[in-house]
């Protein structure tokens, strides 16, 4: 009777991560292959060059335009790198634009009543880590960050469908709205081969994390709550293993207000939207394992001198 609770609550805890996440994985997808279809590399060059620091700002700044959390928002990186952006701006909105997402930040001023200094510190603090990363990455190339797999499919060893094929042969000769309806087509059939290809890694993540979030005992978190130090480590812990929404997280992290230092409540709200169970499992799909560990490294790193900062001041 007992192994059978444990499987109900991993069922349970399962379907909810995936069930909250999807909506905005079907978002992601569904930006991911507009721009794939309609924008032209030369664009995002522009926008995102390769090497350039100028880069890095403007990824900052499309993250309040795409209102998905970090499950939507590797659909979008994947769609942008297709096009050429370079690694660096890329790493910097794949990191900000779950915070800076304005129901993100309208959410965490609506959990935390009275404490503006939550909203202000999570924002900064993740401009901070997101534009860091983004700097440290600048100068790499697809080749050197993603897996061979994804650079595969920039040449169509991937995901070539005949279907699309032959309806871009059959339009692109037609009228101005023949070529918008071909390209409408288009751009359904890379986001059915982009959500069924991406799906399988946030069921992955999702598993894992109802797994950790069974298993693990959560007590042990809890009782480090007070300590300057061991409250960053224990809510980072729980960022990771909980896995939940940028969309919902301060909701969940107003809980331990009272309970927890500041410091520790901002490592929360900072580090799980960048770096989580089911983040990690669907940035596999894109990324090389090397490059994932020193993301998340830089991101751990960078979440914890920052947030004991604000419990020792």
């Amino acid at each position: 009777m007992e192994k059978r609770a444990i499987l109900y609550n991993i069922a349970i805890i399962f379907f909810g991560i995936f069930i909250e996440a999807f909506p905005f994985l079907m978002i992601g997808v569904i930006i991911s292959s507009l721009i794939t279809v309609f924008v032209k590399a030369e664009t995002i060059g522009r926008f995102f060059p390769e090497g350039a620091l100028r880069g890095i700002p403007a990824a900052l700044v499309i993250g309040f335009a795409v209102p998905v959390c970090e499950c939507g928002n590797i659909p979008v990186a994947r769609g942008l790198l297709a096009k050429g952006a370079g690694p660096g701006p890329v790493i910097t909105f794949l990191l900000a634009a779950p915070v800076f997402n304005p129901i993100v930040i309208i959410a965490t001023v609506a959990a935390f009543p009275g404490r503006p200094e939550i909203t202000w510190l999570r924002v900064g603090f993740t401009a901070i880590i997101a534009v860091v990363a983004g700097a440290l990455f600048l100068g790499k190339t697809n080749e050197d960050v993603c897996r061979e797999e994804f650079i595969r499919s920039l040449d169509g060893g991937v995901g070539h469908d005949p279907a699309k094929t032959a309806i871009e042969t059959n339009g692109a000769e037609g009228s101005g709205g023949e070529k918008v309806t071909v390209r409408l087509l288009e751009a359904v059939f890379v986001a059915r081969d982009e959500l069924f290809y991406v799906t399988r890694f946030l069921a992955a993540g999702a598993l894992i994390a109802a797994l950790f979030r069974t298993v693990l005992p959560q007590r042990w978190i809890l009782d480090l709550g007070q300590g300057p130090v061991w409250s960053i480590v224990a809510m980072i812990i729980m960022a990771f293993v909980v896995s939940m929404c940028s969309n919902v997280d301060a909701f969940f992290a107003a809980v331990f207000a009272e309970t927890f230092t500041t410091g520790s409540l901002l490592a929360f709200l900072v580090f799980g939207p960048m770096i989580d169970v089911k983040a990690v499992s669907m940035l596999y799909s894109t990324l090389k394992v090397s490059a994932i560990v020193r993301l998340t490294l830089i991101v751990l790193v960078l979440t914890f001198l920052l947030s004991l900062a604000v419990n020792i001041l």
